[in-house]
């Protein structure tokens, strides 16, 4: 089972990023629950690191 959500914590030095499953059986009868499948999109600049990131809903949703 995998249950992460997508996060950008400690001004984007820590990133943990999303299931690309989303919920299963596993951590749905241990943790009772999981995060949707999403993923990050990370955009990076040789001189400046880290610029962007975009959230990408592997659900299909489409999220504004």
């Amino acid at each position: 089972g995998h249950f992460h959500e997508p996060n950008i914590v400690f001004n984007k030095r820590v990133i943990v990023n999303g299931s690309v499953k989303g919920p299963d059986e596993y951590s749905l009868k241990y943790f009772g629950g999981g995060a949707d499948a999403a993923q990050l999109l990370l955009v990076f600049n040789e001189k400046y690191g880290m610029t962007e990131s975009a959230y990408i809903d592997l659900q299909g949703r489409v999220i504004a």
